[in-house]
């Protein structure tokens, strides 16, 4: 079941049952169990008039549940806290998302600049 949330969640746009039949490797029959276990539990939508599947709320929630709860940032705080402090450098903990990397926190040093410029910083290119 994940395999398939995942998938879709993975994808541009609403896909429909067939293409993650194939995609996902799962019998027809199989897909459309999962899907209808989905679609239950809130996690996709079905959009008849272009008979593919999208995500639902379930999933906006799950995702947002995430950011809210933050664990990545929480684990890292006080061990970048103790590098900043120890180095008097910023430090950031970035993490890879297949070929994409996702900054998750900076720990600004005193008198430092940060990563990007931003209005804040006054290094803004003009």
């Amino acid at each position: 079941m994940l395999a398939v949330l995942r998938y879709v969640a993975g994808q541009a746009g609403p896909v429909s049952a067939s293409i993650i039949a194939r995609d996902v490797g799962l019998p027809r029959s199989t897909t459309y169990q999962l899907i209808a276990s989905l679609i239950d539990d809130g996690f996709l939508v079905h959009l008849p008039e272009e008979r593919k599947y999208a995500l639902g709320v379930t999933a906006h929630e799950l995702g947002t549940g995430y950011s809210r709860q933050a664990p990545i940032q929480r684990i890292a705080r006080f061990p970048l806290s103790r590098l900043v402090a120890r180095t008097r450098r910023t430090a950031h903990l970035a993490v890879m998302h297949g070929r994409d990397v996702v900054y998750v926190i900076e720990e600004r040093a005193p008198r430092q600049s940060p990563l990007s410029p931003t209005p804040e910083s006054g290094f803004l290119p003009t």
